[in-house]
């Protein structure tokens, strides 16, 4: 059984991989894309990486039970991740 600590290091890297997949999709250039389809392009990577965080940490469905579960760190990136997405153009 892995120990506290390792746990800890794993959770640790993974949060590391998730923040650095957010930072190169917020960069990424989406080149001669229409508008609508950069910003649907860009919508579906976030949704795909909240979708992998969910997966990671086991995010519950609703904020409340989340809040409850997840830890701070790991549920403040999510809604960053979430609060990126532009809804706008649906």
């Amino acid at each position: 059984m892995p120990s506290i600590h390792s746990v800890a290091q794993i959770q640790h890297r993974k949060i590391e991989i998730i923040e650095r997949k957010f930072k190169e999709i917020l960069e990424k250039d989406y080149g001669n894309q229409s508008s609508y389809k950069n910003t649907e392009a860009r919508n579906h990577e976030l949704e795909t990486l909240m979708s992998q965080m969910e997966s990671w940490f086991d995010i519950p469905f609703l904020l409340e039970d989340a809040k409850k579960e997840t830890s701070p760190k790991v549920l403040k990136l999510y809604q960053e991740i979430s609060n990126a997405r532009d809804f706008s153009i649906y």
